[in-house]
C-alpha cells in the first residue's frame, strides 16, 4: 500500500470530506496524515463528543486536522495506535482521537475483508507498507 493508495482510501471512507489531504508512511512503522476539513462536516461526522463538541462551535469554518498512527497486524486485522492527533494545532482529547482512530481502522479492516485479505505481518519502508496475509 503506497501513500497514494492510503490517501485514496481515506478520501473514500472518512466520515467527512478531507481537503488538501497529505499522507506519509515512514520506515519507522508510522503513518501520518494532515488535511483541512469544514467545521460543519466535522460536527456532523459524530467524531466530536461531549464538551469538545460544544467547544467546536468556536472553531473557524475550515479547520486543520493532523495525526500520526502506529499500525500493526494482529489476528488477521490491522490495529491502529494513535500517537498524536491535533485539530487546529490543539491536541484532540483522547476520546475524540480514539473515535477518529476507530473510524479509520474499521473502514480499512472492512475493505481488507472484502478483498479476502487477513493481514499477518507488515513490512514498512518510506512511502509504502507491504501487507502479508
Amino acid at each position: 500500500m503506497s501513500e497514494s493508495d492510503l490517501a485514496n482510501f481515506l478520501l473514500q471512507y472518512l466520515p467527512f470530506t478531507p481537503r488538501g489531504l497529505a499522507v506519509s508512511i515512514g520506515a519507522d512503522e508510522t503513518a501520518s496524515m494532515s488535511m483541512s476539513v469544514d467545521r460543519a462536516e466535522l460536527e456532523e461526522s459524530g467524531l466530536l463528543t461531549g464538551h469538545f463538541r460544544a467547544a467546536a462551535q468556536l472553531l473557524p469554518e475550515r479547520c486543520s486536522l493532523a495525526g500520526e498512527w502506529g499500525v500493526q497486524a494482529e489476528q488477521g486485522k490491522l490495529r491502529f495506535t494513535c500517537l498524536s492527533a491535533q485539530l487546529n494545532d490543539a491536541d484532540l482529547p483522547q476520546t475524540a482521537a480514539e473515535l477518529v482512530t476507530g473510524a479509520m481502522a474499521n473502514a480499512l479492516n472492512r475493505k481488507l475483508e472484502e478483498l479476502n485479505v487477513a493481514p499477518q505481518r507488515l513490512a514498512w519502508s518510506d512511502g509504502e507498507i507491504e501487507i502479508y496475509a
